[in-house]
């Protein structure tokens, strides 16, 4: 209340950054019809912060974006890192660098 009376409200606290836990799946692309081939598995499983890869559509599976990321995503990655940055560098490059999908799609 003081601060929104533009009272003095002394220093403000500065909290250490705390670990970030996460899941992320990785889902067909809208157009795909069937999973082709999953590689880099082992490779996801190494990378530093992951704690768990799980593979819920295999090579040969039909996929269809209807059924939404819950049910029809291919893989899921669970774990936990130091950062926000850190969860940023390991989804947009480390990620997207091990593993490898291709898909079937309609012509």
């Amino acid at each position: 209340v003081r601060l929104a009376l533009g009272q003095d409200v002394g220093s403000v606290p500065v909290f250490p950054e705390s670990s970030v836990a996460f899941f992320r799946w990785i889902v067909a692309p809208l157009s795909a019809t069937k999973v082709e081939s999953v590689s880099g598995l082992d490779e996801l499983s190494a990378l530093a912060g992951i704690d768990e890869v799980r593979l819920t559509l295999l090579p040969g599976d039909v996929v269809d974006s209807r059924k939404g990321s819950p049910r029809g995503h291919v893989i899921r990655i669970d774990g936990m890192v130091g950062s926000h940055a850190e969860l940023a560098v390991l989804i947009h490059e480390q990620i997207e660098s091990a593993v490898h999908l291709t898909w079937s799609f309609n012509e």
